[in-house]
C-alpha cells in the first residue's frame, strides 16, 4: 500500500474522487490518448507551490514567443507547448484545462497586488489534479507477474485456473492503482495483458508503449479486396478518428422565438433545431468506418451488410427527402446574379464579414475577434462563428420582414455548416448553400435529407484512407444510427424507453440531457465486439409503429422512396443509395444477386 492511503476504504473513496474528476476534464485530446494506452490517469497526485512557480515561469517564456501568443494571451499552441514543457520538467502530462485555470487564478491575484492565492483557498481540485504518465516497462511486469500469481491458484473443485474473471480484472485494476498511482481503465489491462500474450506465443512485436490496437479478427472480402487503400488493412497504422461535427455551437445559438420557430417549420428544419450536442464516441466511429465499403455504400458485418438509408434520414433527422436534388447554378460572376460572393451576402445577410472589424461575442462580451471570408480570393466560405456573433438574439419579433428572413437564412447556413453538412475545416460552410435561399419557399422543397446522406456517404469513403484522421459529414447521423440498430456502445437513457417524441424526431430522445452514461470502451473493445455481433444484438426496424405514430409528420412525408434506389446529390457529390443491399432494416427478405454500384460509376467533387 503507498504512503498516504492507509487502507482500503480511504483509496476506495480517493479514487472515486480522482475518476470523478477526470470524467469532467475538459481537456479531450489527453483522455483520447489515454483511452488508446498512450498514457495512464496519475492517481492521488498534489498540486504545489513549486507547480506554480514553474508553471508561471514557464508561461512567461512562451509568451514572448510570437507564434504561441494571439494579442496578450497564449494561444491554443502556446499552451500545448506549455503542456509539453511541462513535462519535460516533472515527467507527467497534466491537464492543459487546469494549467490554464490555475494560471488564470495565480494572474488575477497578481494583477490585484495580493500575493499568489493558497492552495487551500483555491476554487480549483488541487488534491487531484489530472496527471497522465507515459507507458513504461514496469508496467508490463507488474501486469504479468500478477497474472502469474493468480493463475497459480486452485479453484474450489481442486482445478488450476484457466482464464481471468472480471473479479481478477478488478482486482488487478485496484492493485495497480494502489502500487504504480495511475488509474488505468480494465479495457487498458486487458489491451496491454492481450499484446504481451501475442508477442509470447507467436513472437510478433507486441506493440508495447503505443497506441496501436490490434487488427479486427474478420475482414469482409469487399474490403479486402480494396488491398492497402482501407484503413482496415492497416489496423496499426491508422488513427482514432476525429468528428468535425460541431452540434455543440448549435447548442450556443438557442432559439426560442415562436415567430423563428414557424419559420423554421415552414422551412422544414423545426425537427433539427431541437437537437442538442452529444459526446462523440470515436472509438466507435472509427470501428465502424473500418468496415465501410466505399463499394456498396454499407457496413459489412457478420450478420451481413447493414446502411444508413434515406429512411433513417428522415426519422432521426427529421428533414425532407423528397424532393428536387441540392444542387444550384452559377450565379456569381461577370454578368451574373451577383459580382462576387459578398455581394451575395451582403444581398441575402445584409452584411459579410469585413476583416478591419472587431466582433464580440453575444454571450461574453469579453472575447473579441476579428473574421474574413475564406478560400483565397475567391471569398467563397464564411466563418460559422461570425453568423452566430452576428445574427444570433434573444427575439426576433421586433424585425422587419426583410431583416427576419436575412437572420433565418443565417441560421440555416450556419446549421448546414455546424451539423448537416460540416466540411473538415470545421470553422466555415461555402456560400453555394445560400445562393439558392434566396427564396426559402423553393429551398423547402429540396431533397436536404438526400444530401446528407449523400455528403456522409462520401466522407466515410474518404475516413477509410489509412492516413485520414478526421472524419466530417452529419456525424451525429452515423452515432445515432449506430445506438438505435446495435447494441455495441449504446448509452442508457434517464428517461423510459422509448421517450414520448411529440411530434419531433427520432433524434431527440438521444439529446446529451436526456443520457444517462456512454459507454467506456476503446478501439479494441468495440473492434471485438463488432467481430462478434450477433443477430440477437441487432434491431433491424427500431422505428416500430407506436414511434412513427409519434414523429413529426416531415419524418414520414418520403416513406414511398425509403427503398428507391437512386443516386443521392449533393451539389457536386453523386453517391449511389444501394437500400435493396439491407432489405432486412425494411422487414424484408435479403438477396443474394444484388450488384454494386455500376463499375463505370466514377466520383468526383468540387476539386480540380
Amino acid at each position: 500500500m503507498i504512503k498516504g492511503v492507509p487502507n482500503k476504504e480511504r483509496f476506495d473513496e480517493e479514487s472515486r474522487r480522482i475518476h470523478a474528476s477526470i470524467a469532467r476534464a475538459g481537456d479531450t485530446p489527453l483522455e483520447r490518448k489515454a483511452n488508446a494506452n498512450e498514457f495512464f490517469r496519475c492517481c492521488l497526485h498534489k498540486w504545489s507551490e513549486e507547480d506554480d512557480d514553474r508553471l508561471w515561469a514557464i508561461h512567461a517564456e512562451l509568451i514572448v514567443v510570437k507564434l504561441f501568443r494571439t494579442q496578450n494571451f497564449l494561444n491554443a499552441a502556446g499552451w500545448k507547448s506549455l503542456e509539453i514543457r511541462f513535462k519535460e520538467v516533472n515527467g507527467h502530462f497534466v491537464s492543459p484545462h487546469f494549467l490554464q485555470m490555475r494560471y488564470h487564478e495565480l494572474k488575477r491575484h497578481r494583477d490585484e497586488g495580493y500575493s499568489p492565492p493558497d492552495l487551500d483557498c483555491s476554487q480549483l481540485d488541487h488534491e487531484h489534479v489530472i496527471f497522465y504518465r507515459s507507458w513504461c516497462s514496469i508496467y508490463d511486469q507488474f501486469i504479468k507477474n500478477f497474472y502469474k500469481d493468480r493463475m497459480k491458484e486452485v479453484t474450489l473443485d481442486g482445478q488450476l485456473r484457466e482464464f481471468f474473471k472480471i473479479e481478477d480484472w478488478q482486482d488487478l485494476q485496484y492493485e495497480f492503482e494502489c502500487r504504480m498511482k495511475c488509474c488505468p481503465t480494465q479495457s487498458q489491462l486487458q489491451s496491454h495483458q492481450r499484446r504481451r500474450r501475442k508477442k509470447r506465443t507467436t513472437g510478433e512485436p507486441s506493440g508495447e508503449g503505443t497506441s496501436e490496437a490490434p487488427p479486427p479478427t474478420q475482414v469482409h472480402p469487399n474490403i479486402a479486396s480494396l488491398l492497402g487503400t482501407h484503413r482496415a488493412a492497416h489496423p496499426d497504422g491508422g488513427t482514432i478518428l476525429e468528428a468535425a461535427s460541431h452540434l455543440l455551437m448549435v447548442h450556443d445559438w438557442p432559439v426560442n422565438c415562436p415567430r423563428f420557430m414557424e419559420a423554421l417549420r415552414l422551412v422544414g428544419l423545426d425537427c433539427v433545431s431541437q437537437m442538442r450536442y452529444l459526446r462523440m464516441d470515436h472509438h466507435l466511429l472509427t470501428a465502424l468506418v473500418e468496415r465501410w465499403s466505399p463499394q456498396t455504400n454499407s457496413f459489412h458485418l457478420t450478420v451481413g451488410e447493414m446502411t444508413i438509408t434515406l429512411q433513417d434520414v428522415a426519422m432521426i433527422l427529421g428533414v425532407n427527402i423528397d424532393g428536387p436534388a441540392l444542387v444550384g447554378h452559377t450565379v456569381v460572376g461577370a454578368g451574373r446574379r451577383w459580382l462576387s460572393w459578398p455581394d451575395c451576402c451582403d444581398d441575402l445577410l445584409g452584411s459579410h464579414p469585413l476583416a478591419d472589424v472587431v466582433y464580440r461575442d453575444p454571450f461574453d462580451h469579453r472575447i473579441t475577434s476579428r473574421f474574413r471570408m475564406g478560400q483565397a480570393h475567391a471569398q467563397t466560405c464564411i466563418p460559422l462563428r461570425w453568423l452566430r456573433w452576428t445574427f444570433w438574439r434573444d427575439s426576433y419579433l421586433d424585425l422587419n420582414d426583410m431583416d427576419f428572413w436575412r437572420h433565418v437564412r443565417a441560421y440555416i447556413l450556419f446549421i448546414l455548416g455546424c451539423h448537416l453538412l460540416p466540411d473538415t475545416s470545421g470553422s466555415e460552410i461555402h456560400l453555394q448553400y445560400l445562393a439558392i435561399m434566396e427564396d426559402l419557399a423553393v429551398f423547402s422543397t429540396y431533397s436536404l435529407g438526400g444530401a446528407v446522406l449523400a455528403h456522409l456517404y462520401r466522407e466515410l469513403g474518404e475516413a477509410t484512407r489509412p492516413s485520414r484522421a478526421n472524419i466530417a459529414g452529419c456525424i451525429n447521423l452515423l452515432q445515432i444510427w449506430a445506438w438505435e440498430h446495435l447494441h455495441v456502445g449504446r448509452p442508457l437513457l434517464r428517461v423510459p424507453f422509448p421517450v414520448e417524441l411529440d411530434g419531433l424526431s427520432v433524434g431527440f430522445r438521444w439529446n446529451e440531457d436526456r443520457l444517462r452514461d456512454l459507454p467506456v470502451g476503446n478501439l479494441t473493445t468495440y473492434r471485438d465486439e463488432l467481430d462478434g455481433l450477433l443477430d440477437s444484438q441487432v434491431i433491424w426496424q427500431p422505428y416500430t409503429p407506436d414511434i412513427q405514430a409519434q414523429v413529426a409528420q416531415i419524418c414520414l412525408s418520403g416513406a414511398d422512396i425509403w427503398t428507391a434506389r437512386v443516386p443521392l446529390i449533393s451539389w457536386k457529390r453523386v453517391e449511389w443509395h444501394l437500400p435493396d443491399r439491407v432489405l432486412r432494416q425494411f422487414g424484408l427478405c435479403p438477396r443474394t444477386d444484388i450488384q454494386p454500384m455500376d463499375p463505370s460509376f466514377k466520383r468526383v467533387d468540387g476539386r480540380g
